[in-house]
C-alpha cells in the first residue's frame, strides 16, 4: 500500500495479445467439438459450440459484404435468446462497435440512447421490431435491421438466417479474420448503458482493453467464480444481456465451455425447477432474487447437493440475507462482486472461503483504489469513511459525446470517482456503505438507506424494503420506509417505528413515515430506483 493507494494483485497470466473478436474467436474454437453450447430453457432450442462459431463466421462475412466495418455501429435490441451474442461476437470479430439496449425502453427512452450511438444497423427480436418500425424516421442513421429469431423478410427487416443465406457461402471457411490494426487503448468495442438510476442512461464507451482485462480476471484462479466449473457443466443465465453483469457473465460462460441454458426473463420457479435437474454448480443472482430465496422455505425441500456457490451483485445486500441465503442453500461460497459499467462491470469480489458476509470482497487484478474524504479529496486510511474511486485500464474510455460527464467521473489524474461511500479494513477488505448521492441528510448527519434497509429487513414479515429522503424545510430530509409485506403478515407502522426507534440512532428514525406498497420498484438487474419512489412521495396524498 503506497500512500493510501490499494492493488489488486498481479494476474496470474499475461494479458493475451490482439483484440476482443481474435480473443473471443480463438477461445470458443477450443470447444467446436462440444455438443451443446446455449440452450432456451423454456422452448428447449439449442446451437453448439461450432454451430456458434459457424455462424459468427458467416455473419461477419455479411457485415464486411455489406460496408460495415471498423468505425461501425451495431445495435443489439432484443430479449434474452440463444441469438442474442452471434451479432456481438461477429462485430467483434471485424472491429464493429457494439451498444446492447433494453427492449423494454419506452420511445422516449430508446431515442434518447440511440441518438447516442447512432447505430447504422440493428438486431433486434421480432417482438421489439415494431418499436424499431415505429421509430425509425426519427433514426435516420439506421440503415439496416435484422430479425435475430424472425422466420419472414419485412418491408423493414430482413431475418438473420436470409442475410447470412444471402451474403455468405454455406462453406465459410472457419479462420479468423485479418482485422485492420486496433489501437486496444482507443478503440470502443462496447457501448454500455449506464443504470440510469439518476437520470436518462448515457453511453459508457469500453475499450478493447479494458475487455481483455475483464475476460482476464474472469478466468483468473486468484478471483474466478465457477471454479469448479468444466468444460460441458450446465449453467442457468436469466440476467438480461443488455446489461454489464448479464452481458459479461454470458460471455464468460462461454469461454469456459460451459452449456448455457438461457432464461428470457427472471422466473423463480422454473429456476429452482432446472437448478435442481441439471444439478447445477454455480449460480449468480442480484440483491432482490436472493432476498427471495432465502426467504423461501420450499428450496430445503430441493436436492441442490451440487450447488456449491452463489454469486451476488449489481445492488447491496445485508449480511443478514447473505447468512440466510447461506443457510438455506446450506452451501459454503456465497461471494458478491462489486463494481459498475464504468470500470469495466467488476473492479472488486468475494475471494473464496471469504466469510466477511458485510463486505464486497478485495481488489481484482489491473484495479487500483482509494478512499478519499469527500471534502477535502485527501486518501483516507483504514476503517475511515469516504468515496471510493478506482484507477488502471479498467476505467472506461469515457461517456460517449458527454466530454462534460467524463470530466466529473474521471478527475484530470485518471481516478474514476465512483459515487460510492466506502471504507476498507486493515486486511484490504472493501464495504459499501451506500450512494454518495442517496445519503439521507438528516439536519446536517448522513444517513445510509442501506443501513436501514438491512435493519428492517429483519424485521419479521417484512419481504422488501426501500428507503429514501422525504424533502423538509426544516431538517433537510427525512428517512422514509416503503415495504412490502409477506403474504398474510400483520404490520403495523407503529411496531416497525418502536422496532427502528430500539434499533437505530436518533437521527436514523423514519420521521417521513411508512408506505406499505405492492412492490419496490426497480432496474433490471434489481437495483431499487429510488427516483421512481421520490416521485411517489411527490406525488402520495398522505405526504
Amino acid at each position: 500500500m503506497e500512500k493510501r493507494i490499494l492493488s489488486g494483485p498481479k494476474p496470474t497470466q499475461p494479458l493475451g495479445n490482439g483484440s476482443i473478436g481474435q480473443h473471443f474467436f480463438n477461445e470458443l474454437k477450443k470447444f467446436e467439438n462440444l455438443s451443446a453450447c446455449m440452450t432456451d430453457l423454456e422452448l428447449g432450442r439449442s446451437i453448439s459450440y461450432r454451430e456458434l462459431l459457424k455462424t459468427t463466421c458467416r455473419l461477419a462475412t455479411c457485415l464486411t459484404r455489406n460496408g460495415f466495418g471498423v468505425g461501425t455501429m451495431l445495435s443489439v435490441f432484443s430479449e434474452n435468446s440463444i441469438y442474442y451474442m452471434q451479432p456481438v461476437l461477429a462485430a467483434w470479430y471485424v472491429g464493429i462497435t457494439v451498444a446492447p439496449v433494453n427492449p423494454n425502453y419506452t420511445d422516449r427512452e430508446i431515442i434518447h440512447v440511440f441518438m447516442i450511438s447512432k447505430p447504422q444497423i440493428v438486431f433486434c427480436s421480432k417482438r421489439s421490431l415494431p418499436k424499431i418500425v415505429k421509430l425509425k424516421q426519427k433514426l435516420p442513421f439506421i440503415k439496416k435491421i435484422i430479425t435475430l429469431d424472425g422466420c419472414t423478410d419485412t418491408e423493414h427487416s430482413e431475418t438473420l438466417n436470409n442475410f447470412i443465406e444471402r451474403f455468405s457461402n454455406e462453406n465459410c471457411s472457419l479462420e479468423m479474420y485479418a482485422l485492420s490494426e486496433l489501437d486496444r487503448n482507443k478503440h470502443v468495442s462496447l457501448v454500455l448503458c449506464s443504470s440510469g438510476t439518476t437520470g436518462f442512461p448515457k453511453g459508457v464507451m469500453l475499450t478493447e482493453k479494458n475487455m481483455m482485462i475483464r475476460y482476464n480476471q474472469f478466468v483468473d484462479p486468484q478471483c474466478m467464480f465457477g471454479r469448479d466449473l468444466r468444460p460441458g457443466d450446465a449453467v442457468i443465465n436469466y440476467l438480461p444481456f443488455f446489461h454489464g453483469y448479464g452481458f459479461s457473465i454470458l460471455l464468460g460462460y462461454l469461454i469456459m465451455g460451459l452449456h448455457v441454458f438461457i432464461m428470457e426473463s427472471y422466473k423463480e420457479d422454473l429456476l429452482l425447477k432446472f437448478l435442481e435437474k441439471f444439478q447445477v454448480k454455480s449460480l449468480c443472482v442480484v440483491p432482490s432474487i436472493l432476498i427471495s430465496l432465502a426467504k423461501k422455505e420450499t428450496l430445503n425441500d430441493r436436492s441442490l447437493s451440487k450447488l456449491n456457490e452463489v454469486v451476488y451483485g449489481a445492488a447491496p445486500t445485508s449480511k443478514q440475507i447473505v447468512v440466510q441465503a447461506k443457510q438455506r442453500f446450506q452451501i459454503q461460497e456465497m461471494r458478491s462482486g462489486y463494481g459498475l459499467t464504468e470500470g469495466t462491470i467488476v473492479s472488486i469480489s468475494t475471494p473464496l472461503g471469504c466469510v466477511k458476509y458485510s463486505s464486497v470482497g478485495k481488489l481484482l487484478p489491473f484495479v487500483d483504489a482509494k478512499i478519499v474524504d469527500i471534502v477535502t479529496q485527501e486518501p483516507l486510511g483504514p476503517n475511515r469513511t469516504g468515496e471510493l474511486c478506482i484507477k488502471g485500464d479498467t476505467v472506461m474510455k469515457g461517456y460517449m459525446g458527454n466530454a462534460k460527464a467524463t470530466e466529473d467521473t474521471i478527475d484530470r489524474d485518471g481516478w474514476l470517482h465512483t459515487g460510492d461511500m466506502a471504507y476498507y479494513d486493515t486486511e484490504e477488505y472493501f464495504y459499501i456503505v451506500d450512494r454518495l448521492k442517496e445519503l439521507i441528510k438528516y439536519k446536517g448527519f448522513q444517513v445510509a438507506p442501506a443501513e436501514l434497509e438491512a435493519l428492517l429487513l429483519e424485521y419479521p414479515g417484512i419481504k422488501e424494503v426501500a428507503v429514501v429522503g422525504k424533502p423538509d424545510l426544516l431538517a433537510g430530509e427525512l428517512p422514509t420506509a416503503f415495504i412490502v409485506t409477506d403474504v398474510g403478515a400483520n404490520i403495523s407502522e407503529k411496531g416497525v417505528q418502536d422496532y427502528v426507534k430500539a434499533n437505530a440512532s436518533r437521527e436514523k428514525q423514519l420521521r417521513g413515515g411508512i408506505f406499505f406498497v405492492d412492490y419496490i420498484p426497480k432496474n433490471a438487474t434489481g437495483k431499487i430506483s429510488r427516483k421512481d419512489l421520490r416521485k411517489m412521495l411527490a406525488t402520495t396524498s398522505k405526504l
